[in-house]
């Protein structure tokens, strides 16, 4: 009897073991074709991916642009080619109306002093003019430029400057300066950024973040991180790594915005990449685990229908005839 037990235990296993070598080459082949495919839907989602970052940064580019063209006509006007300042407030004032999503107009001189601010009535004590260096190159150079976030006394909210110089053929004396929310710009990343789960941010020159798709509250303001700082040097432009304020890896793109003042900085978390990958493997484990379990169950059952046959014929020949000695 215990041989017989011991023959259908080695037998349940044997049995369990050809089922396993028998599922092997399938659950290797589907590993095989799961990773594959994952491969194909990665490749896929960086490719919108690249696609949707250099459609975002022309929605930012058109913004900014968008800016540059209103005060360069404002520039060419005959008020200010007159310096009739506060006719050229009141026209001013007019282009803000037609265009809420910026904030106000400034004329600046030469020192840095504000002449005047079209959120406040004409002849009224202005505030400091912020970015003053900006202010100085655009004297210099004669070409427009963006500048980072800064917050004013009248306005506790993040703003943007866009500066524009006023030709007096080849004198520059004066400067025109757009005032957009900086929340303007982060709203551009929300709407246009597509993955709920993607990362956007613009920074300046500087790499100081002056807009972000995903708590700009809390990030706008602060450095970016010294790894994305060496791509911008570099000028990267395929993709690359790096970890998010929040701790997360991402795979990231760059696109230089007006010239290089702002780059447009989209990651895209390697969870988003990876999960579809790990759900399907996950599966598979699951599916392999249930085949286990159907391969023992059936061995035992096997075994245990072969253990009986067995028996059977061993019933129906009886004993082993025995001799002995003559």
């Amino acid at each position: 009897m215990i041989q017989l037990f011991n023959k259908n235990i080695s037998l349940r296993w044997s049995l369990t073991g050809l089922s396993l070598v028998a599922m092997l080459p399938i659950a290797l082949f589907s590993a095989y074709t799961i990773v594959q495919v994952h491969q194909q839907h990665r490749q896929r989602i960086l490719n919108d991916f690249q696609i949707r970052s250099e459609i975002v940064a022309k929605k930012v580019e058109a913004r900014v642009q968008l800016a540059v063209n209103l005060l360069e006509g404002l520039a060419a006007s005959s008020a200010a080619q007159k310096n009739q300042w506060e006719t050229l407030y009141e026209t001013a004032q007019r282009v803000i109306e037609q265009h809420p999503e910026f904030r106000a107009i400034t004329l600046v001189d030469a020192t840095g002093q504000v002449l005047f601010l079209t959120s406040l009535p004409y002849g009224s004590k202005t505030i400091p003019s912020s970015y003053t260096g900006l202010v100085q190159e655009a004297l210099k150079t004669g070409k427009p430029n963006a500048s980072g976030p800064f917050v004013t006394k009248i306005s506790p909210q993040k703003l943007l400057a866009v500066t524009v110089p006023i030709r007096h053929g080849e004198d520059r004396k004066f400067v025109l300066r757009m005032i957009l929310w900086s929340s303007t710009i982060s709203d551009i990343l929300v709407q246009e950024g597509s993955d709920p789960d993607w990362l956007a941010r613009v920074i300046d020159r500087e790499g100081t973040v002056l807009a972000r798709s995903h708590e700009a509250d809390t990030y706008v303001g602060r450095r970016a991180s010294p790894t994305f700082m060496a791509a911008v040097e570099r000028q990267e432009r395929g993709l690359f790594h790096s970890v998010s304020f929040e701790g997360i890896p991402v795979t990231n793109t760059l696109h230089p915005i007006h010239g290089g003042d702002w780059t447009l900085y989209m990651g895209v978390p390697h969870h988003t990449l990876d999960a579809p990958l790990r759900n399907r493997l996950l599966q598979l484990v699951g599916v392999a685990m249930g085949c286990l379990l159907l391969a023992l169950g059936l061995s035992a059952w096997l075994a245990g229908r072969i253990t009986q046959e067995i028996r059977r014929g061993r019933a129906r020949t009886g004993p082993s005839p025995q001799t002995g000695p003559d």
